[in-house]
């Protein structure tokens, strides 16, 4: 499995924090960007839109900016964070309008961690989660039209889906000519974990999943096995962590940190995917990517289409009956083809729609073989009967 950087600092420097990334089984590149800074309380995760290049680089832009302001003091966050991000915001959303960088944007969540308080700001569906006493607690909601179906509710929520409606924003970096970020602050307790993460992440894994993880096991590992879980549910997308743990009373300070630094950054700043060491005690086994089934799906769902129609050709030909069955059977036959064929290509998130588009193009050809093939088929028919079946 190639990881991004992770990073686990000491408790006595701030809290505790460690960061992760990964592409994903079907992306070709990572398109997400983290900054984990904790001796200055800030982290962020970004996600970016409108492509590979595009969107790497938008996301870049968030967290770089983001970066600058590591040294801010905590009453000046909000404000700070927000002028930053409008800035980048303006430079993205001109950046949008031109030829091959449409839809350029990225999504963001950004948090300040400090002492007894935390302040987080997001836009996007890019989540922040609290995991106090066993219980854990969505800090953020999606910007997104799925999340106000959820909020109407028309739409049932479902931390598990891969529609075409989960991919789809309605905030973002880059995305309007004016950037609205929404922001919630809280009190933190000695133990608190809080979690940042892309929507690669919470597509796949679900709430319990994810609480689950986040009460077992040393923050140091956490984000490894966020990801395992993600690519072991298909991966569809990047995904990146961020875990922050805020000491206990007591907790001794003496973990050691684990660098993996990405070229011209921070070690603490992974913008791009790099591989850990070698032998590197937090880094798992290497995981084959599953196949890409998409098209070779949808080709067997075509050509299951046309056997089956060309089989119902050969049942309800003249050579066969006397009198032939008609048109009526054929196109019962083909229409159940096209629903197999549906449910075939379902897993390449294609709707209902398409099984009644294939039902019709069955029909057709049912129809158009009938005039011009069927005593080919028919007889073809024949002799297989005749030889297997006796």
């Amino acid at each position: 499995m190639t990881l991004a950087g992770t990073t686990l600092v000491p408790a006595a420097r701030g809290p505790a924090v460690a960061a992760a990334s990964h592409k994903g089984h079907v992306r070709v590149g990572n398109e997400d960007a983290v900054l984990a800074r904790p001796e200055s309380g800030m982290l962020a995760v970004a996600d970016g839109m409108g492509g590979h290049e595009a969107g790497a680089e938008a996301a870049r832009s968030v967290i770089e900016a983001l970066a600058a302001l590591c040294e801010m003091p905590p009453e000046r966050f909000d404000e700070a964070v927000r002028g930053v991000l409008s800035a980048v915001n303006g430079a993205l959303h001109g950046r949008s309008q031109a030829p091959g960088h449409r839809g350029m944007g990225s999504t963001v969540v950004v948090m300040g961690l400090w002492g007894t308080r935390f302040t987080c700001l997001w836009a996007g569906d890019s989540r922040a989660y609290r995991w106090r006493a066993g219980r854990l607690e969505r800090l953020t909601a999606d910007h997104s039209p799925l999340q106000s179906l959820i909020d109407a509710g028309i739409v049932v929520r479902d931390g598990n889906r891969r529609d075409a409606l989960a991919n789809l924003v309605s905030r973002a970096v880059g995305a309007h000519a004016t950037l609205v970020l929404d922001a919630v602050s809280g009190p933190v307790e000695p133990g608190d974990r809080f979690l940042l993460c892309s929507d690669g992440l919470t597509k796949v894994v679900g709430d319990e999943a994810i609480a689950a993880l986040l009460g077992d096991g040393d923050v140091g590992l956490l984000p490894h096995r966020l990801i395992e879980a993600t690519l072991a549910a298909g991966a569809p997308d990047n995904v990146s962590v961020i875990i922050a743990e805020v000491p206990s009373v007591g907790q001794p300070a003496d973990g050691k940190a684990t660098d993996a630094p990405v070229a011209g950054k921070s070690a603490a700043t992974i913008v791009a995917a790099a591989p850990p060491e070698a032998g590197s005690a937090t880094a798992p086994a290497p995981r084959a990517a599953p196949p890409k089934a998409g098209p070779a799906r949808l080709l067997a769902a075509l050509g299951l289409c046309c056997v089956l129609a060309l089989v119902g050709q050969g049942l309800w030909g003249p050579n066969l009956w006397d009198p032939p069955l008609g048109e009526a059977p054929r196109a019962a036959l083909c229409f159940a083809a096209g629903l197999l064929a549906a449910a075939a290509i379902h897993r390449v998130r294609w709707t209902a729609v398409a099984g009644v588009i294939l039902a019709i193009a069955a029909c057709s050809f049912a129809v158009a073989a009938h005039e011009n093939v069927g005593t080919l088929f028919s007889g073809a028919w024949s002799v297989l009967r005749q030889r297997v079946l006796g």
